[in-house]
């Protein structure tokens, strides 16, 4: 078990000098932030790649990964499996094949949003060609803040990795340094089999999952939204998950930045609604 992804998305990283790391498109702010750190301190390149938002389609996603990645030549690539700001589901066993047929040497999947946000036969990574595989279980799973996972596609990879605190269990592979890395409250990982247990159990009145309900009504929600402001959805449906994006009302200034708390319309809503 692991605090939370951002720290999951450190343990990847090997300290290897001049090897190219390909950040996703949109990826998360602090997830960037441990790449470009550990990475320069190694000597390590580390390059984003673009993607255009509004989106038409997952093709056009792929034909901008496939043209960047041709360019860039990365040794290391960290896909997301669904972005944040703005929240979009990847094409990610499409961009794994990109990755590989590319010669990427090592691919990892943030996955901070997938496990309750998809469905369980859309999670199943290990059929995926990816090294390293991690999400968070208190976003969607019903799981307290904060707990998350990191799958490893071997056991030598696992015992090869070390955890980014050294503690009690250094030295003795992943899971044994990550038993217990200081003094916090771990009442959250003793939780995880109960939160998993009910999420799997959690039916709405129509039956549904919650992946499935919470996709429908965010779904309703989006477009009653874009239909009165006159708007649309800046994304293809099959890129929706419990999360979308509406197009605000046309003429409406915003100059929020994301991540950055400040006094803005997100700052209005909260406030005030």
């Amino acid at each position: 078990w692991m605090q939370r992804c951002t720290r999951s998305s450190a343990l990847w990283l090997p300290a290897l000098p001049q090897i190219s790391h390909f950040l996703p498109p949109m990826s998360f702010i602090p997830v960037e932030h441990v790449l470009r750190s550990y990475c320069g301190r190694a000597g390590a390149k580390v390059v984003s790649a673009p993607m255009k938002f509004p989106l038409t389609s997952s093709q056009q996603t792929l034909e901008d990964f496939d043209r960047a990645l041709s360019e860039h030549k990365p040794a290391m690539v960290l896909l997301d499996h669904i972005t944040s700001q703005p929240s979009v589901r990847m094409p990610l066993r499409e961009l794994v094949e990109l990755c590989r047929r590319h010669g990427v040497h090592e691919i990892a999947v943030d996955a901070a949003h997938a496990v309750g946000n998809l469905q369980p036969s859309e999670l199943d990574f290990a059929t995926l060609d990816v090294d390293w595989y991690f999400s968070n279980l208190h976003k969607w799973g019903f799981a307290p803040p904060t707990a998350a996972f990191l799958w490893g596609r071997s056991k030598a990879l696992l015992e090869g990795t070390e955890h980014v605190i050294p503690s009690w269990g250094w030295s003795q592979g992943l899971a044994p340094s990550s038993r217990w890395t200081g003094t916090r409250d771990y009442s959250s990982f003793l939780a995880v089999p109960t939160a998993v247990k009910f999420l799997q159990d959690w039916r709405s009145a129509a039956g549904e999952p919650a992946p499935v309900h919470n996709r429908r009504r965010c779904l309703e929600a989006a477009q009653n939204l874009a239909e009165a402001w006159r708007t649309e959805l800046p994304q293809p449906e099959d890129t929706i998950t419990s999360m979308c994006m509406v197009e605000l009302p046309k003429g409406l200034p915003v100059q929020d930045v994301p991540g950055v708390p400040g006094d803005g319309l997100r700052g209005l809503l909260r406030k005030r609604y």
